[in-house]
């Protein structure tokens, strides 16, 4: 159904299933969270915080915002995510023919049938590793 999360501290393993899903690790806990975030099908909402978060958004146009994570691994499987805010290295697993939207627009990421990596409007990125 439409469920709703929020996590602490720890390292919080949530598979919140099909449909419009709010996922929400708390900022205010001290201390690093290692989070796996998996949900179905459905426009999801999700949101992080420190840490070396796996994060795989069913199909569906999803939200994902990052505050300062040490890692990020993605795995994207359809829809437009929309993916923001603070990591210092991200790990993306994407299917062919996929377009992520990073920040809002200011970084479009686009692999097209061939599997030709097409990237736009980056200014500053530490790390980026496809799996």
């Amino acid at each position: 159904g439409n469920d709703t999360y929020y996590l602490g501290r720890g390292n919080n393993d949530v598979r919140a299933g099909d449909g419009n899903n709010l996922i929400v690790v708390q900022e205010y806990f001290t201390g690093v969270t290692n989070d796996y975030i998996e949900t179905g099908s459905g426009d999801d909402a999700i949101s992080t915080s420190d840490g070396n978060d796996t994060i795989s958004a069913g199909l569906g146009n999803d939200t994902i915002s990052i505050a300062n994570a040490a890692t990020l691994t993605l795995t994207y499987t359809g829809g437009l995510d929309t993916v923001s805010g603070t990591v210092a290295a991200l790990i993306l697993d994407i299917d062919p023919a996929a377009t992520i939207d990073f920040s809002a627009g200011y970084l479009v990421a686009t692999i097209d049938a061939a599997n030709i990596l097409t990237v736009t409007g980056i200014t500053d990125i530490a790390q980026v590793t496809f799996i």
